[in-house]
């Protein structure tokens, strides 16, 4: 299955293929999380769902309007949006 991931910090952005005809944005997010050399982790482990302080959008819906929120299944060709949310202040 061939995804697009976009990004504002690159957590692995481009073309990406996983093995298999699908997965769930949160086997995604998992498999990023090894991916990225920064290794983040993107799953918050007391929520068990996303980080707050990223925004995720999967065909540009966020992942919270999908009927199946972090367990959505994903489909070959589809582009998931990561985003870190920024702060500004002063």
């Amino acid at each position: 299955m061939k995804l697009t991931i976009k990004s504002n910090f690159d957590p692995g952005a481009g073309e990406m293929e996983l093995p298999g005809s699908g997965c769930t944005l949160r086997d995604l997010m998992q498999e990023l999380s090894l991916r990225n050399w920064r290794k983040m982790r993107f799953i918050d482990l007391q929520t068990n769902d996303i980080d707050d302080f990223f925004i995720v959008l999967v065909n540009s819906r966020d992942y919270r309007a999908l009927p199946h929120g972090i367990d959505t299944m994903l489909k070959d060709g589809d582009e998931i949006q990561v985003d870190v949310m920024t702060f500004v202040g002063g």
